[in-house]
């Protein structure tokens, strides 16, 4: 798998890939879909990330937990091509219904983020660091800094992403943002 990218630093490294939800429609049908402020309220971390700002709205979450040879190798594939070394890592789908948001927040765990749309997607990403703001609405795979604020801003369809993130790989230590950075 070769990829085009354009790195938007300290932000994102966007891509040319195109997911295809055919690939992970069965995976999807297998699983149920949480709200995720009922999923981790139980969490502490949830509601640090969380502090000062809002829940998310109309945000849910499949995490996936079998994981098929077929599903394995395609993570696999996307990491060699992308650099990323992780042996710590969780993959789920994402859905945002119209008019829901993901506020702004850094995430607890995760330190850099694969995202696959497999839908239009119409609400921006939204990040911010050191008063410098940045939005991007992506149509491809988008590898996103999880440790700058971030949110997604209200889609007018429903955004469905799968996500794979990286509780031990920082962003700035992923192949790819390495090349990029000194492609420059």
């Amino acid at each position: 798998m070769k990829l085009n990218c354009k790195l938007h630093d300290p932000w994102v490294i966007e891509t040319d890939y195109v997911g295809d939800i055919n690939f992970f429609q069965k995976y999807m049908d297998d699983i149920e879909w949480v709200d995720t402020n009922k999923l981790y309220d139980s969490y502490d971390e949830y509601h640090e990330a969380m502090e000062n700002t809002q829940y998310m709205n109309r945000h849910y979450i499949k995490h996936i937990k079998n994981f098929d040879m077929p599903l394995k190798k395609y993570i696999l594939q996307l990491f060699r091509a992308l650099g990323i070394k992780s042996k710590d890592w969780r993959a789920e789908f994402f859905l945002t219904k119209a008019g829901g948001n993901v506020p702004m927040h850094i995430d607890t765990f995760s330190k850099a983020v694969i995202l696959l749309p497999l839908s239009k997607n119409t609400g921006p990403l939204v990040c911010e660091k050191n008063g410098n703001t940045f939005e991007l609405t992506y149509q491809t795979l988008t590898v996103l800094n999880t440790q700058n604020m971030h949110g997604v801003e209200p889609p007018t369809e429903d955004r469905l992403l799968f996500r794979v993130a990286t509780h031990d790989v920082d962003f700035e230590d992923v192949g790819m943002y390495k090349e990029l950075v000194n492609a420059n």
